[in-house]
């Protein structure tokens, strides 16, 4: 009989402790002071160099498509001026303008009108794929700006592929394209929708992956672009690693868009990434007052970019901080940036805020050196160059 009582008492002692480990539902989706606030504060990112691009008079400084590939013998570094119907292939050793590609807009080797919202990937030197925003099409090119191969981006459900960023770039993982999304309609029921496009180049197939987590439904969000996820792949694990504006965790999948693993990855600078209201109904809804969602969106916090250095297996996801409303009535906006440093194990190692009014985190590329953010300050003095900050992670 005592040892009957004995069992009893051992097994309600585990559920209590299980259930007390297993945070609420709203603890869940918006803070854990565990690997935001609490964690191995080991790493932090430093500038070490800049790296600088020759640009001509017709090329500006916001240039939101940027890719960085390599080549046989060695790497480049490419970018979309949309404006001029343009690629700049330019070696990323010495700086130097290898190839300016010039795009067609009418004929046999057209691509349409580009706008800010067009981007490009390049696979290899002379395997290039040109995004029309407006069009919805995708373009394979060549160095010679000839069409190869043209694919259809439109479907029947809620996406459509997203004006460019560096930080929310297109991916090629074997034969299949990744396209980041917004949602191109609005909608009052529950998001149901998937977050991201896949694209077969091989058959021309089109499909979505990656369902939006439950957080999405909690509110309303009231902007597409609350919507927009960042990714990576990590090809020594062959997962997706995916981060989502409004939610602290960060998710990764495999390609068939299963679920891997889900573990919250947020900022010692904020708790939450809060709804214009916590009724649903309101989503996109166009009878908001400009001023109050011009308000919101100016105070409301976002988790942006998703960065992936391979030769150290760690991964870098960007906050975008937003200042108080008393602030924004006063038309003072500063937005700061903080930059969070984690592991494959999706432990987080370092936060690093970088400094004000320096940097243009949508202006971004990747390779083992580190992580180049685009300098506006630099610019400023010498509008013949884009200059960007190497930024490698170091040991604190």
């Amino acid at each position: 009989m005592l040892n009957n009582i004995s069992n009893i008492n051992f097994i309600i002692s585990v559920l209590l402790i299980v259930a007390c480990e297993k945070p609420s539902k709203e603890d869940s989706f918006y803070y854990q002071e565990k690997n935001a606030k609490v964690f191995k504060d080991t790493l932090t990112l430093k500038e070490y160099k800049t790296v600088r691009f020759p640009i001509d008079t017709s090329t500006g400084f916001y240039n939101k498509s940027i890719c960085h590939f390599e080549g046989k013998n060695n790497t480049f570094v490419s970018i979309l001026n949309a404006l001029n119907q343009s690629i700049y292939i330019y070696n990323y050793s010495d700086g130097k303008l290898l190839k300016k590609v010039k795009l067609q807009k009418d004929g046999a080797n057209g691509v349409g009108m580009l706008t800010g919202g067009s981007s490009h990937y390049i696979d290899t030197i002379d395997s290039i794929f040109v995004l029309n925003y407006t069009q919805q099409k995708l373009y394979l090119i060549n160095l010679e700006g000839e069409v190869h191969q043209k694919y259809n981006l439109k479907g029947d459900d809620l996406l459509i592929a997203c004006p460019s960023s560096t930080s929310r770039r297109i991916l090629k993982i074997g034969n299949k394209l990744l396209l980041p999304c917004h949602l191109k309609t609005y909608y009052t029921d529950d998001l149901k929708s998937n977050a991201i496009i896949t694209l077969d180049i091989t058959t021309g197939h089109r499909s979505t992956i990656i369902p939006y987590p439950d957080v999405f439904n909690e509110g309303s969000w009231i902007s597409p672009y609350k919507f927009i996820v960042s990714y990576v792949y990590n090809y020594s694990t062959m997962n997706l690693v995916v981060s989502f504006p409004v939610d602290p965790f960060i998710h990764t999948y495999d390609l068939s868009g299963n679920t891997v693993s889900q573990k919250f990855v947020g900022s010692k600078f904020i708790k939450k990434v809060l709804p214009y209201s916590n009724e649903n109904s309101f989503r996109f809804n166009s009878t908001i007052p400009a001023d109050r969602k011009e308000t919101y969106l100016a105070t409301s916090h976002n988790y942006c970019g998703l960065w992936f250095i391979p030769k150290k297996q760690l991964y870098i996801r960007e906050l975008f901080i937003r200042p108080i409303q008393e602030n924004v009535t006063q038309n003072i906006k500063p937005t700061k940036t903080s930059l969070i440093i984690f592991n494959k194990d999706l432990v987080k190692l370092g936060e690093y805020m970088l400094p004000d009014t320096t940097y243009e985190t949508a202006m971004t590329f990747v390779n083992n050196e580190g992580l180049h953010i685009a300098k506006f300050s630099e610019y400023k003095k010498n509008e013949n160059f884009l200059i960007f900050g190497l930024f490698k992670i170091t040991k604190k």
